[in-house]
């Protein structure tokens, strides 16, 4: 009888590479997401209040405190920027209806001939 012979390798495995969740620290600048079923935004800008574990965090939304997993945060590269009304003039330009528009069918050639009076 026959016996098997034990001339097999064995190949091991390397250990599976995991990101690794990111890390916000207290008072900075985030995105939070999954506000809720009410909300019409997906994202709104938050601060870092605490950090509860490695991957929650108690995090300010306007005026809210909020609890987060970090799969619901995204850093803010959001700048503040100050906007002034009155530095921006944008001018008033009427639109007007020349002698050069052709009509493209007699419909609205009677259109025009019947605004026009």
């Amino acid at each position: 009888m026959l016996k098997p012979t034990n001339n097999t390798a064995i190949i091991l495995k390397e250990p599976e590479k995991f990101n690794s969740p990111p890390i916000f620290t207290v008072g900075e600048k985030v995105l939070v997401g999954g506000l809720g079923p009410g909300s019409n935004v997906k994202w709104k800008e938050g601060v870092v209040m605490k950090v509860v574990s490695g991957v929650t965090y108690l995090v300010k939304v306007e005026d809210k405190i909020m609890y987060k997993h970090v799969n619901s945060l995204r850093k803010s590269f959001l700048e503040e920027v100050e906007v002034n009304p009155s530095t921006y003039h944008v001018p008033f330009v009427p639109l007007t209806v020349t002698d050069s528009v052709t009509p493209v069918d007699n419909s609205l050639q009677t259109l025009l001939v019947l605004l026009s009076r």
